[in-house]
């Protein structure tokens, strides 16, 4: 089996990151282990108010209970309390009166049937300022809107 050059590179690069995170451990196990609560060695956090301390958030008390929570901080560490938030008023929904629909023509074909409503050229099944065309026939159009119906008759 031969190995081609590309290949190669890659086999070559895959192991020098191997060999560079392997000295890495190595070199920060310590670290490593702490962040996943097995050193021995225990970090501390100083309050600036207070002597006491608290234990990092991996590392666990006697009781066996995990250690810092908000209340623990005294405030919420993300939270900017400089930036006041305020609540969107609610969109109110505007009720338009009805659009008069003026009938203005309609052409028969063999094909299709067509209606000039309002300088629109609409079709069965197009919609019209919020209506349904419906139906069309040779002296009159049907609309629906929510349930509703309404006839333009051809003056």
């Amino acid at each position: 089996m031969e190995i081609n050059p590309r290949e190669k590179k890659l086999l070559i690069a895959l192991g020098v990151i191997v060999v560079v995170v392997g000295i890495d451990f190595i070199l920060n196990s310590d670290e490593y282990l702490g962040f996943y609560g097995k050193s021995n060695t225990q970090t501390v956090i100083h309050q600036k108010e207070k002597n006491t301390h608290i234990p990092l958030a991996g590392q666990v008390k006697k009781t066996g209970q995990r250690t810092l929570s908000i209340k623990d901080w005294g405030h919420d560490p993300f939270h900017d309390q400089t930036v006041k938030t305020y609540r969107r008023k609610k969109r109110v929904k505007v009720v338009t009166p009805d659009v008069k629909l003026e009938l203005k023509a309609i052409s028969v074909a063999q094909n299709l049937t067509v209606a000039m409503i309002n300088s629109k050229v609409v079709a069965s099944g197009d919609m019209i300022e919020g209506y349904l065309v419906k139906e069309i026939t040779s002296k009159k159009v049907v609309l629906e809107k929510a349930g509703e119906q309404k006839i333009l008759n051809l003056p």
